[in-house]
């Protein structure tokens, strides 16, 4: 009887996980070279943790934050860009004029912040004192300060957009309630230019629920961390300290919950060291230390993983860097890199057969798969850049 009920249980919780996986596999199809934008808006909404998005304007940060709210079937989505001379009217409404009538400072909070479960503020390092605490208790409690008492609100996650790192120590507070970081550029391959171009207006079929996201939040939260999972983040910590990458207790703890969220997203039971990836966008505070956190965290997940994945970015690079279509040049590198790209996939497939662990073979299995669409596509070109 136990054991049907387990089963039960583990069949419900699968296929509570494949929605979620439905949900980031849309994203991923609609916003080009945002696979790890879309994993960490995921991730951040089953932690209930808020996500930063950094880089130059016109990179997709409010439309991807706005297709994912509709993903949450029932969920409110609120907008708003900040400046210097904002106020926290503009978050959490104007003051009620029949309030004030009676002496009694309410704000008229419909359609603003306060009933929000997602929200995109850009602009957020433009806060102002004004702004600030009111921001903070937002973010941190649930919260709202409303006629002298405060209130609980419904936000699940905060999606902040910013083209600069806050300067000045009175934002580093805001600053840190963003556990998952991301740099966003411009699309850089091919492919990703050809669906920004001619692809549709972002739009999502895959839908969970707000009741739906509450039940995975309770299984992420429920999941165990393996102790040696506990020691690898003690090593981690004093390796990227070494290169003088800190964060702070308060970080690392919360860390725990973004690890869980991750893992869950993979299928496993608990979080081991293949969860740690997902740190390489938690732990920076300076956008020089990313690739240098990627490079960090991926040997505690497995060393063929690592191989994988370095492999995979020279190849990109070697694809970004092809010469112009219709030269002498291009045709000629084509066929290199064409090459390469079948040498690689085989190396790869030796590295998956290799690798034991469960989430690390599943993401070299995605990588080759991806150099293998790669290879055929330029086989093609090839064949018609040489009139074959």
């Amino acid at each position: 009887m136990a054991i049907a009920k387990q089963k039960t249980e583990l069949s419900v919780a699968a296929a509570l996980r494949a929605k979620f996986l439905a949900i980031e596999s849309e994203l991923t199809k609609t916003f080009a070279e945002r696979e790890r934008e879309v994993r960490g808006l995921l991730v951040a909404s089953l932690a209930r943790e808020h996500v930063l998005l950094l880089g130059p304007a016109g990179t997709g940060k409010s439309a991807l934050a706005n297709t994912f709210c509709g993903a949450l079937d029932g969920a409110r989505f609120f907008q708003r860009l900040l400046t210097r001379f904002s106020t926290p009217e503009e978050l959490f409404g104007p003051p009620s004029l029949a309030g004030l009538k009676q002496d009694r400072y309410k704000r008229v909070v419909a359609g603003m912040l306060p009933e929000a479960h997602v929200a995109f503020v850009d602009e957020i390092y433009k806060a102002n004192s004004a702004v600030l605490n009111s921001l903070l208790t937002a973010l941190n409690e649930r919260a709202f300060d409303d006629d002298g008492k405060r209130s609980a609100i419904p936000l699940e996650t905060v999606v902040g957009a910013s083209n600069e790192l806050p300067e000045g120590p009175e934002l580093a507070a805001l600053h840190d309630r963003f556990m998952l970081r991301f740099w966003v550029s411009y699309t850089k391959t091919p492919e990703a230019f050809r669906r920004l171009i001619v692809g549709s207006e972002p739009s999502i079929a895959a839908k969970v629920t707000l009741d739906e996201l509450k039940d995975a939040q309770l299984e992420v939260e429920n999941m165990p961390i393996a102790e040696e999972a506990v020691e690898e983040l003690f090593k981690l910590r004093a390796e990227i300290a070494g290169l003088g990458i800190q964060a702070s207790d308060r970080r690392w703890r919360k860390c725990v919950r973004v690890l869980k969220a991750s893992a869950w997203m993979e299928g496993a039971t608990e979080v081991t060291a293949e969860a740690f990836p997902i740190l390489a966008h938690v732990l920076w505070e300076t956008v020089d230390q990313i690739a240098k956190l990627q490079q960090v965290v991926s040997k505690y997940t497995s060393a063929e993983l690592a191989e994988a994945q370095e492999i995979a970015d020279a190849i990109l690079e070697m694809v970004n860097n092809l010469p112009p279509k219709g030269t002498e040049q291009y045709a000629q590198q084509l066929v290199y890199t064409t090459k390469e790209i079948k040498k690689a996939h085989k190396r790869i497939v030796e590295l998956q057969n290799r690798c034991k662990g469960v989430q690390s073979k599943a993401k070299i299995d995605a990588t080759a798969k991806d150099l293998l669409e790669r290879y055929n596509r330029l086989r093609r070109d090839a064949a018609e850049a040489l009139d074959l």
